[in-house]
């Protein structure tokens, strides 16, 4: 019998959350300059950080505590990969491929602690799960997979008191074991 789960796979933890806005990508290429306006329009962004003041043009100390998001990395991998479109057409193609990393963080007395990790490929922003839920379903998926190997195992031994444990050898071990996946 398998253990119950922590949690759901059809459940939204380790399924990824994700945002586009159409519109600023008609408008603009995704650049290591302008990903963070983008990803100010989006879902995960807080309005209460110290980019959303600095936006707003209030005085931000550098020192202050509280939540920031700070791009982390920019891959130019694959920037400028699609052709541009003819002069005059009114809409930019969508993002050149290029992977940014953005992290919010929390300050606190000149520290800064990250809290969550976002993506945007190829335009579309993610939330990247927290490692803890990650090894959660990954022991999950393990325990799953033992259980399920040892109920086989289970299933070709039988017990005979004159002869004790016996191994069923008339089972194609190698069509079961491709189920256990």
């Amino acid at each position: 019998m398998a253990p119950e789960p922590p949690f759901q796979e059809d459940k939204p933890e380790l399924q990824a959350e994700s945002f586009t806005a159409p519109l600023f990508l008609q408008r603009e290429l995704l650049s290591d300059q302008n990903v963070l306006d983008y990803f100010y329009e989006s879902k995960f962004f807080d309005t209460s950080s110290a980019n959303q003041r600095r936006r707003k043009g209030h005085r931000v100390a550098e020192d202050g505590e509280g939540v920031e998001y700070v791009l982390l990395l920019s891959n130019a991998a694959g920037k400028g990969q699609l052709m541009q479109p003819p002069v005059g057409y009114p809409y930019n193609v969508q993002n050149q491929f290029g992977v940014h990393l953005i992290s919010r963080v929390n300050k606190r007395n000149n520290v800064q602690v990250p809290e969550r990790v976002y993506y945007s490929i190829s335009g579309v922003i993610y939330q990247a799960p927290a490692l803890q839920k990650l090894v959660i379903h990954k022991l999950y998926k393990a325990a799953i997979t033992l259980d399920k190997v040892l109920s086989l195992l289970t299933s070709m031994c039988h017990w005979n008191v004159l002869s004790s444990y016996n191994w069923k050898a008339a089972i194609d071990v190698l069509s079961i074991l491709k189920d256990v996946k």
